[in-house]
């Protein structure tokens, strides 16, 4: 059963990459069943692990794609109309004073009607409160997740299709009607959610009303972004999310309060498994509250493992830790189709691996007498508050840099100082307000107030960790090989004592041959390298230079939105590449979609210089990213046209803008020519016709090999004179998929075809990788990459 649980996950974790059909997984079925009747046989027992794979793969997949009978917008673009929908879940202020709450949606004329699945509707300028089983209509923009086209980019789309959503919404709350709904007698979890939620925020200010909304109702969006980050940096992160530690301290309250209330009758202590009883009463009110708070996947996991316990427990059967999990995990992947490709999934079970390990090391380990004295107690109390975060730590260190590019090496003290100080209590708290919430609203308000000095504590306490040195150090992405790598050095104490040496110098030699290969690959290529990023509606692109050298050029970024480019989109491609720092950012002008991701990179990576036009018009737009980068050391250099720089032996040559004139926003824009070997890239930023004709006036005109497309493809750009003296070989386009602007212009499209220069857009063929070694040039858009061993071994990305 444990073989066909792990099979059972490695072929979800696989339907990543490859695809497992109906018929393949009716195959499988079958399979599975005729090798039941040789339970025991090698190949029965390969087959058996083939078929689960084969069925973890198909449930993964299936669960991507939309039930039949209903409505998802076209990929390609957004559409406008007006939906009917009703509040599922409580509505979350976001931090622009918008809303963000699930509903199921239909689209009255539309044939089906019906919306698929739910839809992240998200509300700005709300009409007052809104409650769940409330009804309104509005008019929206629908459309259907997309994920950014980069390497190794987060799934937000198989992310959002895994929880059952297939589109999501926009509207502004001026034009909402409320057409009824969410009567007061009608209860439900979301409706408590929101009801406990609204008495935490009548009794605690922010932000400590949001930390206890996280712990008690599962409510982590409304948590400020600073407050999250210093959170999680000082390594308590897990404590926001409901998880194994809330469950189990809700389970083992209420298991010690059963067991010593059932242990006072006689007659039960003789007729009946009192510990199996008391650990069945407290299963329920762990259900419960792992369904109030939402149901989150490590939630789950802890409710699914809970139980495993209880039933060892009444059959009075011994529990086997490893068993137990591997069924858990099974059991929340079959409930849960995908759920092993999210993060929340893998930390959760990599951290009890961790713990159950570290338990059974910690029971094995040589005693120097049976009977200890209060001395030899004292210290196993002072290990074990040591080894509990520490093999916690170690055991999701790889995978926390894997997803967030960070580890938390605090943790070893915050979690054991803090958790029982501050974390414990305001749980404690929170859940009995929650449960006193019941009876009495009064009474559950003093229990929440009571609450803000343990949050307080969390508050002061993560912030003063996250400050001190090497609390948190980012860390570059790491690949699937050097994490297999990393766990195998964590796993050799486990392994019997004659095979740790072998282990042990395969496992190092081959993590020296992949420290080898990127640095040749990030410090002795030799290439100019440039990645155009797909930043959606922005210009974004990453250059590396011959000799390791990194210049940033833009960072794109939505002026009207919670989602920062950089940190999401720009960082983890720089991660990827095993980037720690920049050399130089350039900020083409003060445009939102070329600069807003650039405040987060110029934040996380300290680059050494920023260059900007020397127009003091558009410095004045930039001027808040310049004092970021010399608040870390860094230098503004403001350029004008006729000058040249030399990097890491690649030529800049700066074309526009000129010092004097007027001239309007797009063209100020920075516009920089870059010369390797007998290669040039033109970067026009949105430069404009006026700018244009300038620069073909002024410099002298120059065979271009690739040409960034001024203005993402706009009518204003890219006229004939311009693209005569340009003369590029291929013209790249960073425009966003469905856009309401119609970019690029269809004159635009038409004009490079009349020249033949053949155009690659970020929204349809995603980023566009670029290399030379000054002779011979390679160009792969992300559609030709290989995801398999892009994330394997960095290769082919």
């Amino acid at each position: 059963m444990t073989s066909f649980a792990v099979a059972l996950l490695v072929g979800e974790l696989l339907s990543a990459w490859f695809a497992v059909g109906a018929p393949a997984a009716a195959i499988a079925a079958l399979t599975l069943a005729g090798s039941l009747a040789w339970v025991r046989r090698p190949i029965a027992v390969a087959a058996r692990a083939l078929a689960a794979a084969a069925i973890g793969a198909w449930l993964a997949g299936r669960a991507l794609e939309p039930p039949n009978g209903c409505f998802v917008p076209a990929a390609a673009a957004a559409e406008k109309l007006w939906l009917v929908a009703e509040i599922e879940d409580a509505p979350t202020v976001i931090e622009d004073g918008g809303l963000r709450m699930r509903v199921i949606a239909r689209a009255p004329g539309r044939e089906p009607e019906r919306i698929c699945g739910s839809v992240v509707l998200t509300v700005s300028d709300p009409p007052g409160e809104l409650s769940v089983g409330e009804k309104v209509r509005v008019h929206a923009s629908l459309r259907r997740p997309r994920n950014f086209a980069n390497p190794r980019a987060y799934d937000y789309r198989g992310s959002l299709a895994r929880r059952g959503v297939w589109a999501t919404a926009r509207a502004s709350g001026k034009g909402l009607v409320r057409i009824g709904g969410g009567e007061a007698g009608e209860r439900s979890l979301a409706s408590e959610r929101q009801r406990i939620g609204k008495l935490i925020d009548a009794s605690l200010p922010e932000p400590h009303a949001a930390l206890l909304r996280s712990l008690v109702v599962g409510d982590q969006e409304s948590i400020p972004a600073a407050i999250w980050d210093r959170i999680a940096a000082a390594g308590l992160a897990h404590l926001l999310s409901v998880s194994g530690l809330h469950i189990a301290l809700v389970w083992g309250l209420v298991f010690a309060l059963a067991r010593g209330l059932l242990g006072r009758s006689e007659w039960l202590l003789l007729h009946s498994h009192v510990r199996g009883l008391a650990a069945l009463a407290a299963l329920l009110p762990a259900i419960l509250y792992a369904a109030l708070s939402g149901l989150s996947v490590p939630a789950a996991r802890s409710v699914a493992m809970t139980a495993l316990v209880v039933a060892s427990l009444a059959c009075g059967r011994e529990v086997q830790p490893l068993r137990a999990l591997c069924l858990a995990a099974a059991a929340v992947a079959v409930a849960w189709p995908g759920a092993p490709l999210e993060a929340s999934f893998q930390l959760s079970f990599a951290s009890v691996l961790a713990l159950v390990l570290a338990s059974d090391a910690w029971a094995r380990r040589p005693r120097a007498s049976l009977v200890p004295g209060w001395r030899d107690l004292l210290r196993d109390h002072v290990l074990l508050a040591v080894l509990v975060p520490a093999a916690a730590l170690a055991g999701t260190a790889p995978l926390v840099a894997l997803h967030f590019n960070r580890v938390t090496p605090i943790g070893l003290v915050t979690n054991p100082v803090l958790v029982p100080l501050t974390g414990t209590p305001a749980t404690v708290l929170g859940l009995a307000g929650a449960a006193a919430s019941l009876g009495s609203e009064r009474l559950a308000e003093q229990l929440f107030a009571l609450a803000y000095w343990p949050l307080e504590g969390l508050r002061a306490g993560a912030f003063f960790a996250a400050e001190l040195p090497l609390a948190t150090l980012r860390v570059p992405t790491p690949t699937l090989c050097e994490l297999g790598l990393v766990y195998a050095l964590l796993a050799l104490p486990w392994l019997p004592r004659e095979r740790r040496r072998v282990v042990a110098a395969l496992v190092l030699g081959a993590l020296a041959a992949d420290g080898a290969f990127w640095l040749r690959e990030r410090r002795a290529s030799g290439d100019l390298r440039a990645r155009f990023v797909d930043v959606g509606q922005g210009d974004a692109a990453v250059l590396e230079l011959p000799h390791g050298g990194v210049v940033v050029i833009d960072g794109g970024g939505f002026a009207r939105s919670r989602l920062d480019i950089g940190e999401r989109v720009l960082a983890p491609y720089l991660w990827s590449r095993k980037i720690l720092r920049a050399d130089v950012v350039v900020a083409t002008h003060g445009d939102f979609d070329h600069r807003g991701g650039l405040d987060f990179v110029a934040r996380e990576l300290a680059p050494r210089e920023l260059w900007v036009g020397a127009r003091g018009d558009e410095r004045g737009r930039l001027a808040a990213l310049e004092r970021e980068v010399r608040s870390h050391g860094g230098k503004v250099r403001p350029l004008v046209a006729g000058e040249e720089l030399v990097v890491d032996g690649v030529r800049f040559e700066c074309l526009h803008p000129p010092l004097g004139g007027v001239l309007s926003s797009n063209d100020s824009s920075l516009v920089l020519r870059i010369r390797f070997g007998a290669h040039t890239l033109l970067f026009t930023g949105d430069v404009e016709a006026g700018g244009e004709q300038a620069i073909a006036e002024r410099s002298p005109p120059a065979p271009t090999t690739v040409l960034k497309v001024a203005h993402h493809g706009s009518a204003t750009s890219s006229g004939d004179g311009f693209l005569r003296w340009a003369a590029p070989e291929l013209a790249v386009i960073s425009v966003g998929v469905g856009n309401g602007y119609g970019l690029p212009h269809p004159d635009v499209v038409t004009r490079y075809r009349r020249f033949r220069v053949p155009v690659l857009r970020t929204d349809r063929d995603g980023s566009v990788w670029v290399a030379t070694d000054g002779d011979r040039m390679l160009v792969r858009p992300f559609e030709r990459s290989s995801p398999p061993l892009c994330a394997l071994a960095g290769v082919l990305c």
